[in-house]
Formats: structure tokens, sequence, C-alpha cells
């Protein structure tokens, strides 16, 4: 391991935790998983971390979960960076994050809603930047991203400045 860097097979899983912080974790190298918020997790914050290189999703939000900020994280070179979702994850705040060089970048599954992704940079991804599996993003709010690429429901939601993800 070297100094500032943890190095682990499975990342960061808390799992069913309730008001934890993840903070000034200055990079995590897995080499499947990244941090995870698990099933029925609620009110935990994942901030200042870098999380790069792994099979998995650098940082994701699993069902159940709600009322979890993740914020100011570097998620590059993954197959998703931030993924929220796997069922209902609703009410999660994804903000101010950068997602580079990954297959997906920012990813929302089916039935998580009320969520607020807002002020993330998310350019140069395979597939592309942002998406959220609901129609119309359902209840979702996009605002302030940075972006190129877009799908919602499978379809491309015209880019930056039109459709539901802005």
């Amino acid at each position: 391991m070297n100094p500032g860097r943890v190095e682990l097979a499975f990342g960061l899983e808390p799992e069913r935790s309730d008001d934890v912080s993840q903070l000034d974790i200055p990079v995590i190298l897995p080499r499947f998983l990244g941090i995870a918020v698990h099933e029925n997790s609620n009110r935990n914050s994942v901030t200042r971390n870098s999380a790069i290189a792994n099979a998995g999703a650098n940082i994701t939000v699993r069902l159940g979960s709600a009322q979890n900020t993740i914020r100011n994280n570097t998620a590059n070179e993954s197959f998703i960076g931030i993924a929220v979702g796997y069922g209902d994850a609703n009410g999660n705040t994804i903000q101010g994050n950068t997602a580079t060089l990954n297959v997906l970048g920012i990813w929302l599954e089916a039935d998580g809603t009320g969520n607020t992704i807002k002020g993330n940079t998310a350019l140069t991804n395979r597939d592309w930047d942002l998406g959220d599996q609901n129609p119309g993003c359902d209840s979702n709010t996009w605002r302030n991203n940075k972006f190129s690429t877009d799908l919602v429901a499978f379809a491309s939601d015209g880019g930056p400045r039109t459709g539901c993800i802005q």
C-alpha cells in the first residue's frame, strides 16, 4: 500500500448503515468495487474521495437507500463512475463530482426517484456521460451538470441544453 492510497479488493462497503461519513480518502484503488452505500443505508455522506480503475462502479448508492450525499468525489476509469439504484434509491444528492474516462459516467437506474444530480462534471465517458433509466427522468432533478452525451430511458435526451438532463 502506498502512502495516501487505499488498495482493497472490494473497496469501502458500509452495509445497512445510517449517518456514516466517508471523507478525504485520497485514492481508492479497488479491484472490483470502489465505495458502495449498500441496501437500506440512509443519511450517509461520501465526500472528497477518489475511486479509480475498477471492474464495477467506482461509487454506488444501492436499492432502498435514501437521503445520502455523494459530493466532491472523483470517479474515473471504470465501468461506471457513479451509479444510483439497482432498485429504488430515492432522495439522494449527487453533487460536484467528476466522472471521466468510464464506460458510463453518472447513471441512475429505473425506480430511483426524487434524486438531485447537480454541478457534476462527466466528460469523455465511452457510451454516455449522464443517464437516467426513468422515462422523462421521473422526479429526478438534473441541473447545472457539465457533459456532452446523455441517455434517458435508453434514448438520447438531446444533449446539454435540452431534455430533462441539464
